[in-house]
């Protein structure tokens, strides 16, 4: 909804969001995990997927090959 896919564009995770002020949308991508709203139409999203993704942001984004 935020017109930008985290899972294939990888490099607009350091962007301010718009749904989340305060947060890039990475962060935000969490707490709309997190509060049910993302991902879009009602699916869910691993225990797995939630803590890679939240390595990813805690590592400050970066680009290339993901946290373990």
């Amino acid at each position: 909804s935020g017109g930008h896919n985290l899972g294939t564009n990888f490099d607009e995770g350091d962007s301010d969001s718009y749904y989340c002020d305060g947060l890039t949308k990475a962060e935000c991508t969490i707490v709309r995990i997190n509060d049910g709203s993302m991902p879009l139409g009602g699916g869910t999203v691993s225990d797995d997927d939630k803590a890679t993704i939240q390595a990813w942001v805690d590592a400050g984004t970066p680009l290339g090959t993901p946290p373990n």
